[in-house]
């Protein structure tokens, strides 16, 4: 049975009222860029076993401390930790504004701060993200990308839930795969970003990719299926996949809380 209007406003308050929780956390007073740090660091993981790259969480926190990536594994989490990183940046947390960014703009910064040229594909197939069926390349690419980023545009000014602007924008940049390599990286950077520019997520610290990595299959197939006919179903799993990453932010809170978290790592900041 397909989700009626009131499941969706449903699943919209309900991942509303997730984040708002989580950025009432306590501990995010204390030390949220510690918070943040961790989130990047369990995002870059789980975002990098997602595209085939398994490495241990402690070996990506020695990356976020700046320690050289060794192998082609820890070469995909520390771009990872550099995408996610550069989706913010200039951003100071909560109460601070993010640094008004053309989506154009922004997709190719990400693109070459996760180690690509950040040219779109002129011609042939993405290496990423296969399995989506064709892309668009040259010109129609570029038309395309001019779209997305005019209703990405309209959307945040507009009044749009969060959820919404950025699961659309998460499925549409990653159907259409500008980069020869390197897009599903980008295209959970903008996520990211969307959900902290549209006020959902105030904090930084969801992680969607941890639900998205417990079944990397069903996430292409719904990605697949992201269409007008299976927009609902995406938006749901979009939203399931927010409340599962608050939940995460909320451990990594609670870690901080507790003094679970520290060490030397953290005190550099984010990854290079």
């Amino acid at each position: 049975m397909a989700p009626t209007d009131d499941d969706v406003a449903a699943l919209v308050e309900e991942v509303r009222a997730a984040c708002g929780d989580l950025a009432r956390h306590p501990a995010l007073r204390r030390d949220g860029e510690a918070a943040r740090l961790e989130a990047d660091v369990r995002a870059a993981q789980a975002g990098a076993a997602l595209d085939g790259a398994r490495v241990p969480l402690d070996r990506v926190r020695e990356l976020a401390a700046g320690a050289s990536a060794q192998g082609a594994a820890e070469g995909v989490a520390l771009a990872g930790l550099r995408v996610r990183s550069a989706a913010l940046r200039g951003w100071h947390g909560p109460g601070t504004r993010v640094p008004a960014v053309p989506l154009g703009q922004l997709v190719v910064g990400l693109h070459v701060a996760g180690g690509g040229d950040g040219r779109l594909r002129f011609a042939g197939e993405p290496q990423d993200l296969r399995g989506l069926g064709a892309a668009p390349s040259g010109p129609v690419l570029g038309a395309a990308l001019v779209r997305l980023a005019d209703r990405v545009g309209d959307a945040v000014r507009g009044s749009e839930p969060g959820l919404v602007v950025a699961a659309g924008a998460l499925a549409e940049l990653s159907l259409l795969r500008p980069f020869s390599a390197g897009n599903a990286a980008v295209a959970r950077a903008v996520f990211r970003r969307l959900l902290v520019v549209t006020g959902l997520d105030p904090t930084g610290l969801v992680v969607p990719e941890v639900a998205w990595v417990s079944a990397p299959q069903a996430h292409l197939a719904a990605l697949a299926a992201a269409t007008a006919d299976g927009w609902e179903a995406w938006l749901r799993h979009c939203g399931e996949a927010v409340l599962a990453g608050a939940a995460e932010g909320r451990a990594v809170a609670d870690a901080v809380a507790s003094g679970r978290l520290g060490g030397p790592w953290r005190s550099e900041g984010a990854a290079p």
